[in-house]
């Protein structure tokens, strides 16, 4: 991350698709974060949001956002997680990002539930999201699975939540 320059390593962008600085430090957080260092891996992730509205690049801004929003939810600051993942599907909107979008209404639904809420933010969360069929769609089908289990769990339902997972 020291040795890293956007203006240097801009062609970097067309190749992965966001600003690598950015993502590289979203990432870091996130590693900081499960190797047991939360304060390292917040400093972390400020450091990638303030990059991401310095370099002001939609598709880079909006991942960061939702990175913000899961990194925040997993540290369970709900309002945060909220303020970011309704940042990253306003983005995804305007730009028409659709992993993302469907990554951050899938965040969007954990605020309530973690508030006491379960049914509210159970609604809030698309009963289906049709993503194209690669990693990420993969992945906003399990997290939006986890949430809504974790969800219905929480409100007593008495459905067998393991059969959503």
């Amino acid at each position: 991350m020291a040795r890293y320059d956007h203006h240097q390593h801009a062609s970097l962008t067309v190749t992965h698709g966001e600003k690598p600085g950015v993502g590289g430090r979203a990432w870091l957080a996130w590693a900081l974060w499960l190797l047991g260092y939360p304060d390292q891996a917040r400093q972390h992730l400020q450091a990638a949001m303030s990059l991401a509205e310095e370099l002001a690049y939609p598709v880079t801004q909006a991942s960061t956002a939702f990175f913000a929003a899961s990194l925040y939810m997993i540290r369970r600051e709900s309002p945060l997680a909220d303020e970011q993942a309704e940042a990253a599907s306003a983005l995804s909107r305007q730009w028409r990002l659709p992993v993302f979008l469907a990554l951050s209404l899938i965040i969007q639904g954990w605020p309530c539930v973690a508030q006491g809420r379960a049914e509210e933010g159970v609604s809030r969360i698309p009963a289906r999201l049709v993503v194209a069929g690669d990693a990420k769609g993969v992945l906003a089908n399990d997290l939006q699975r986890v949430i809504t289990a974790n969800g219905l769990d929480g409100a007593g339902a008495d459905i067998p939540v393991v059969a959503l997972v």
